[in-house]
């Protein structure tokens, strides 16, 4: 009698862990990331806003702790920074960080928040090696090719 009663015991501690696994993931609610990058001036240098929000509320997500880090996806394990830790700004929801690039390309930044639950967000940003002016010289260069061709 006592195998019987001691294998129903473990399906019955299986089930209470299951249980209690999945009702904190429920009560964690994911979140979702509005990320906006700008170019500072120097090369390389953008300074990123990031607005966390719950997916299904809609609201700010206040008290986030986060790490961004930072990989090109055409260079895999070739090009990384520190991580930048993600710094509350004074409007709700809203943090803020300064990544600096080792070169020009299209650059993944990766969120992994550890508050108030853990999540994985992604955000693709492309960098220009000229910082701010190098996407007006690049509009700018374009517009007279295109002037010199119907000349």
């Amino acid at each position: 009698m006592a195998p019987r009663h001691f294998s129903s015991s473990i399906v019955v501690f299986s089930l209470a862990i299951v249980v209690w696994a999945s009702t904190s993931v429920d009560a964690a609610e994911r979140m979702r990331a509005e990320v906006m990058c700008k170019p500072t001036g120097e090369p390389l240098v953008y300074r990123c806003v990031i607005k966390l929000f719950g997916r299904k509320t809609g609201q700010p997500i206040e008290g986030a702790k986060f790490k961004m880090y930072t990989s090109m996806p055409a260079m895999p394990m070739a090009h990384h920074a520190p991580p930048v830790e993600g710094k509350s700004g004074t409007t709700p929801g809203v943090y803020h960080g300064t990544f600096h690039f080792a070169m020009a390309g299209e650059w993944m930044i990766e969120i992994r928040t550890t508050a108030p639950a853990r999540d994985l967000l992604q955000h693709k940003l492309m960098v220009h090696k000229g910082g701010a002016g190098s996407e007006q010289g690049k509009h700018e260069m374009q517009m007279k090719n295109d002037q010199q061709k119907h000349q």
